[in-house]
């Protein structure tokens, strides 16, 4: 059974904004919340299934502390929609202007705060089973005397809070010793399951029947409600794939790559801007180095193996790295700086 790429979700064409509001089932209470609500009543719709494939790293990255980046991402994706819908009244001065006043409909910035910290946890525990050794996942585990599994509290508490930490088996002695029995990485894929399948019937998924156009037939597809639940599928998804994340050498952005897939020199780019930009960052760290040891420019030009640089542009490597020629990575896109200057060897302009 394959996802369907075809789903498609609305947001707000002007964006949206954090306003303070009362919720309609707690108008009596003096508290207010902090609300997503959109900037206006145009609308358009994305595919995001088609048009990303890391949105859900997209979206674990967020800052859950930054109300800014929820609306940043909100503006470019939309709401997260499901049950994290909410209907508010606006907060003004007078209590009775509250209750006559329109009611509009948001999302709790509290409620993207948790739904950002499980997806960061869940997304670390996928990234822990990948590469951790035996050793550290095995300190994530705990053993009840009565032969239960516990996940470490602390270590993944952002997803204890959300589904527990009790791994739940069944009664016969069988299965908790075949469990007792099972590598760290095996007990922790049964817990990451656990949690995947919590959100996934949380936020709510259709299986509908769509025409498979290479041979012609009827075959089944899963198809998210909201964008909340296109996010944890699309991770259920890659964690089926075997794929490994990765975040970009220089700027960080999560990036993905097949199964088997490998990078040549070991680093991984979200784009060629971003590879020349950290080779020349890191040719400038070192030249920076060797300045400081009173290396003459032509003596850092032969350490470098730049024979082909001229000394100006050496000069500009060992300047100021705080300028914005050096930290800003649009000045070093070709691997040029401020616009001239050093070119990877073998650049000829075409």
């Amino acid at each position: 059974m394959k996802i369907s790429k075809s789903f498609r979700w609305s947001l707000s064409q002007k964006g949206y904004m954090v306003v303070d509001g009362r919720l309609l089932s707690d108008l009596d209470s003096v508290c207010t919340q902090k609300l997503l609500v959109p900037c206006g009543d145009e609308m358009v719709s994305r595919a995001p299934l088609q048009e990303s494939g890391i949105l859900f790293r997209k979206f674990s990255k967020l800052d859950p502390t930054n109300s800014t980046e929820m609306a940043a991402f909100a503006k470019e994706w939309g709401l997260l929609g499901g049950r994290l819908r909410r209907e508010f009244k606006l907060v003004t001065h007078d209590d009775a202007d509250v209750a006559e006043a329109p009611t509009q409909i948001g999302e709790m910035v509290d409620d993207w705060d948790q739904e950002i910290r499980k997806m960061r946890a869940t997304v670390d525990l996928w990234k822990s089973i990948r590469t951790d050794t035996p050793d550290k996942l095995n300190a994530l585990i705990c053993w009840t005397l009565g032969g239960d599994v516990l996940i470490a509290d602390g270590a993944v508490r952002d997803l204890t809070y959300a589904v527990g930490s009790k791994i739940p088996i069944p009664a016969s002695e069988m299965c908790r010793t075949l469990l007792r029995a099972a590598t760290p990485s095996v007990i922790l894929l049964f817990y990451l399951r656990l949690v995947i399948e919590k959100a996934l019937e949380q936020h709510g998924l259709d299986i509908i029947p769509a025409v498979d156009d290479e041979a012609p037939t009827v075959v089944l597809e899963i198809r998210p409600r909201n964008l909340v639940g296109t996010i944890w599928l699309q991770f259920a998804d890659a964690v089926e794939r075997g794929v490994t994340l990765y975040d970009c050498a220089h700027c960080g952005m999560p990036i993905e790559r097949p199964r088997g897939s490998r990078s040549k020199e070991g680093r991984n780019f979200c784009a060629g801007r971003c590879r020349q930009a950290y080779y020349w960052e890191q040719k400038g760290k070192v030249a920076r180095e060797l300045h400081a040891e009173g290396i003459s420019l032509e003596g850092i030009r032969a350490r470098l193996k730049l024979e082909n640089t001229s000394l100006s542009a050496i000069r500009r490597l060992i300047g100021d790295h705080s300028s914005s020629t050096q930290s800003n990575p649009q000045a070093w896109s070709w691997g040029k700086v401020d616009g001239k200057g050093p070119r990877p060897r073998g650049y000829s302009k075409r």
